[in-house]
């Protein structure tokens, strides 16, 4: 399975997906540069699961394939790429991603709409990081209702609001691949604003749900933080589907090693990355 899409050059592929091998300034610096320009830019948070799902979800590849930055949000990619030869800079998260470019967009008065959650998360997530940044500018929040992506009017009525306010950035948090999926369908409506997924990011920011302590984060043991506090919801996908696929795919890196074969050696549409310059381009 091999994902085309847009992007800087350097990647570093992994199981067909070229990420950006960024750091959390120049992931922002990216984003900086977009809304600098106005240019529409797609930014995903990518880890094993969402991996796994892009070898079954044909429209999931087709959102990836419009995604300008592509950035490592899980441990296990990082030691898949240092274990090919082709290491990655650092782990970028989406609720890291969300707290460090707040602290920037309040210095450089960013424009940002919260959209995901449930019960208002968005909105709290917000008061949270306005507390924390006081100069940060929320132009609006929003929580859709459960099985949003499918009701015509309120699609409409969310596009309308976030185009209203005329954001810099747009947060999406309503899970993967939803929040692509949404993302990818609706990329011309939106305009060129910057669009990025970013999970279950407003939970952790508002304090809904308790982040993994820093050495648990920085040895890459968030997953097993979150699975021991989710097991129900967490079990099925982290030890019944991404497990064996992330054990495979290091069986498979660690073969093409043994054997002297590149472990980046890919299709060339696997790493071309176009500049946008049509509306069909944008996120």
């Amino acid at each position: 399975m091999v994902v085309p899409r847009q992007g800087d050059s350097n990647p570093v592929i992994i199981g067909g997906l070229a990420f950006d091998n960024v750091t959390m300034k120049e992931a922002i610096d990216v984003v900086e540069d977009h809304i600098e320009r106005r240019e529409g830019l797609l930014v995903v948070t990518t880890n094993v699961d969402n991996l796994l799902r892009l070898g079954r979800d044909e429209e999931f590849r087709r959102a990836y394939a419009k995604a300008g930055l592509v950035l490592a949000d899980g441990a296990p990619l990082l030691w898949v790429a240092r274990l090919q030869g082709t290491p990655l800079k650092t782990r970028v998260t989406g609720v890291d991603f969300v707290v460090e470019f707040c602290r920037v967009a309040a210095q450089r008065s960013r424009r940002i709409f919260f959209l995901g959650g449930l019960d208002g998360a968005a909105q709290q997530a917000a008061e949270v990081l306005q507390k924390r940044f006081p100069e940060l500018i929320v132009v609006g929040t929003h929580s859709p209702s459960l099985g949003f992506e499918r009701k015509e009017d309120e699609n409409r009525q969310i596009i309308e609001m976030v185009k209203s306010k005329r954001p810099d950035v747009l947060f999406v948090a309503v899970g993967a691949p939803k929040q692509e999926k949404w993302l990818w369908r609706h990329r011309q409506d939106l305009g060129p604003i910057v669009c990025m997924g970013v999970g279950a990011a407003f939970d952790f920011v508002s304090g809904r749900k308790r982040r993994a302590p820093l050495w648990m984060r920085n040895r890459g043991l968030e997953w097993l933080w979150r699975l021991a506090h989710e097991p129900r919801r967490l079990f099925h996908r982290y030890i019944i589907e991404d497990f064996p696929f992330l054990f495979s795919l290091l069986v498979k890196v660690l073969t093409r090693r043994l054997k002297g074969i590149d472990t980046q050696a890919a299709p060339a549409e696997s790493t071309s990355r176009q500049k946008p310059d049509s509306r069909e381009d944008l996120p």
